[in-house]
């Protein structure tokens, strides 16, 4: 039986982000691939974080290029399915709505994959509101989780939405090196430095937790960015007095960011701007119980009380106090790690990922083929 031929429009790396790691998991997948005929494009026109929203020349010419590739590609071959990971908001938005409007004139089946939100923030403009319903018109759309229904419901009914979580690749030394963490109580912070993942939030529940004499270290580990440099981030730390407990260490990869994971106690992860981070399930793969917050897709990761807890977005104070919890509770500390490690191979495994991914694409496929038969 002949496979399916998918055009696939998907962000590669660099930069690293949730939606380009999971691009590059898709094009690396022998089990997605021996499944589907898949031709690939790459959306990316940025080279680095600092890239992303702004705008140069060079951009331009790549993003030239990705809409001369789309029609190209178009042109020679005939698709079952067009998967595209969209972004909602910004300039990017309207640099792919160009390539939707591409794909229509071809009149092609097209799936939005969202890895990020903010149709609902924006939908208020008369503009924007127009395009947006341009874009959805009878198009499907692949979610994260049903927590972020609610960004696109005013333009995509229930019957046209499915979800798929993302997962992230297992490692066989993790079981080995979770017998292995440090006497001292650890907390870790593992994010690109910017302010909506709550890197001053947490320096402020740390100086909470200083000034009620708890013992602990915690450590930041992140590429800096243009909004938050390491001269900024240490003044802060004088400023609060916790130099003694806080280390920062800039962007970390591979081995060396698993040294990390493998050698703390907590994971804290404050952010105010999110929609499904990858980051929590690294670190439920190693067994990290985990304080965050509720946004976007969290409160159906984390579970509240069971693999960590999930707290009001900005609130440091009540962030101290689920740090305090877990480091003078180290067997409550210890079963909610493994709570969450159990978690991650239950749902979370790149196995799982693949799987879900492939029976997703095959229902839109079965959808659009009923679809068409009623036409």
């Amino acid at each position: 039986m002949p496979r399916h031929k998918l055009l696939c429009i998907l962000h590669l790396p660099p930069p690293i982000h949730g939606a380009s790691v999971v691009g590059q998991i898709i094009t690396q997948s022998e089990l997605i691939n021996n499944s589907f005929d898949c031709d690939y494009i790459n959306l990316t026109t940025a080279n680095s974080l600092e890239d992303l929203g702004t705008f140069n020349f060079e951009k331009l010419i790549t993003g030239l290029k990705v809409y001369w590739k789309v029609v190209s590609y178009l042109l020679k071959k005939r698709y079952d399915l067009c998967y595209f990971t969209i972004n909602s908001r910004g300039p990017s938005f309207y640099k792919e709505l160009f390539i939707v409007l591409i794909l229509k004139c071809f009149r092609q089946n097209i799936v939005y994959h969202y890895h990020n939100k903010g149709v609902s923030e924006n939908q208020s403009s008369f503009i924007k509101n127009l395009l947006y319903r341009f874009q959805f018109k009878a198009q499907r759309v692949i979610l994260l989780s049903p927590n972020l229904y609610y960004d696109v419901k005013n333009y995509v009914s229930g019957n046209m939405v499915y979800f798929c979580a993302n997962g992230i690749p297992d490692n066989p030394s993790v079981i080995k090196s979770l017998e292995k963490r440090s006497d001292i109580q650890r907390l870790l912070f593992l994010s690109n430095m910017f302010i909506s993942k709550g890197v001053f939030l947490l320096l402020e529940s740390c100086k909470i937790l200083a000034d009620r004499n708890i013992k602990f270290e915690c450590h930041f580990v992140g590429k800096w960015t243009a909004e938050i440099s390491k001269k900024e981030f240490d003044d802060k730390c004088k400023e609060y007095h916790l130099t003694e407990i806080i280390s920062s260490h800039g962007e970390k990869n591979g081995h060396e960011k698993d040294l990390y994971f493998s050698e703390s106690s907590i994971f804290v992860f404050p952010t105010f701007k999110e929609c499904f981070p990858l980051v929590i399930l690294e670190a439920m793969k190693w067994a990290l119980p985990v304080i965050s917050t509720e946004e976007g897709a969290i409160p159906e990761i984390v579970e509240d009380g069971i693999t960590g807890f999930v707290t009001p977005k900005s609130n440091p104070k009540l962030i101290a106090d689920k740090i305090e919890i877990l480091l003078k509770n180290d067997t409550l500390q210890k079963a909610m790690g493994q709570n969450g490690r159990d978690k991650f191979e239950r749902l979370y495994t790149l196995e799982k990922f693949e799987h879900n991914f492939i029976e997703t694409l095959n229902q839109i496929l079965i959808d659009f083929e009923k679809e068409g038969s009623r036409n």
